[in-house]
């Protein structure tokens, strides 16, 4: 018997069809983490600083001008942009059939700081086809998942977190627009896997995509404003590394962030911000009973949460 997937592969096997699929996206996932590992900011931060002191070296006399910083990080991202491409094309060739089988593609990272003009080193995965990449999920079982597979599936999450994140929501691609057509589908299949991925943060996306309030979400995001305690470096957690004087200032762009939302009315996000402020508020008053500051600077530190808190009220 055959089986006729959502791109129209046919197969004879859907247990050996859903095994080697999981595999394969292991495989790949793999192989992009290790291209992503020599061309990321940290690798990327190296080879500069290296580029940079050779060429210092290399000068022949003092009254040479000294070499430019930004000429060697430049010539490190030409580099990278180059071996990228060409890892591009052989990823695609050797995971072509499974990127198809998963409705994916792939695509050079955009940064926002480069100066060459080019494309970062670093590659990422995009869904190109929402339908499918759908169709293939919900062939999945929790229970027989591997750990290797759990972990393809996580990075997968990720992945379409970033492409949400960098969408141009007023004029997407036409993939990006099925893509985000079909948010709630992808979180309800990636829920059915139950605790094999962590989910949380596409199911906020979801969610204010739904309510038409995405891009308001995600304007108050690149603040750092929805991170929650113990997760990065959030409003909960600045009391740990901070002083008084820019924990006042960090709290008062906070809720003018807030003040902004509101004059949005039902099209912003101030309820859920305003509600995570506060939480993040109480977190940090139990926070700053544990940190190593004196008196005086955690008397400081309550005095600005106690203000805070007032305003939000």
């Amino acid at each position: 018997m055959l089986f006729c997937m959502g791109n129209g592969e046919k197969i004879s096997s859907l247990a050996d069809f859903k095994r080697e699929s999981g595999e394969s996206l292991a495989q790949l996932i793999s192989d992009l983490n290790f291209h992503n590992k020599h061309h990321g900011p940290g690798a990327k931060t190296g080879k500069m600083v290296g580029r940079f002191l050779s060429k210092m070296v290399d000068r022949q006399s003092p009254d040479e001008p000294e070499p430019d910083i930004t000429s060697a990080e430049v010539d490190v991202d030409l580099e990278s942009a180059r071996e990228a491409r060409t890892v591009l094309g052989e990823i695609q060739g050797q995971h072509g059939k499974v990127l198809e089988r998963f409705g994916l593609r792939l695509a050079h990272q955009q940064d926002a700081s480069l100066r060459a003009g080019v494309p970062s080193g670093p590659i990422q995965m995009r869904v190109a086809n929402a339908h499918a990449l759908i169709t293939y999920l919900r062939s999945l079982q929790a229970g027989v998942l591997s750990e290797n597979v759990k972990e393809s599936l996580q990075t997968l999450v990720e992945s379409i977190e970033r492409q949400v994140a960098h969408t141009h929501l007023e004029n997407p691609l036409p993939e990006e627009k099925g893509m985000l057509e079909n948010l709630d589908s992808i979180v309800d299949v990636f829920k059915k896997l139950k605790d094999a991925v962590r989910i949380q943060h596409l199911e906020h996306y979801a969610l204010f995509h739904r309510t038409n309030r995405l891009p308001q979400y995600l304007e108050t995001e690149r603040e750092g404003l929805w991170q929650q305690p113990e997760e990065g470096f959030g409003p909960a957690d600045w009391v740990k590394d901070i002083s008084p004087e820019e924990l006042e200032q960090k709290w008062k762009s906070a809720l003018s962030v807030l003040r902004s939302q509101e004059t949005l009315g039902d099209t912003g996000v101030s309820k859920e911000l305003r509600d995570h402020l506060l939480t993040c508020i109480k977190s940090a008053r139990e926070t700053i009973k544990t940190t190593s500051w004196s008196e005086e600077i955690k008397q400081s530190f309550r005095e600005i949460m106690k203000k805070y808190e007032e305003e939000l009220e």
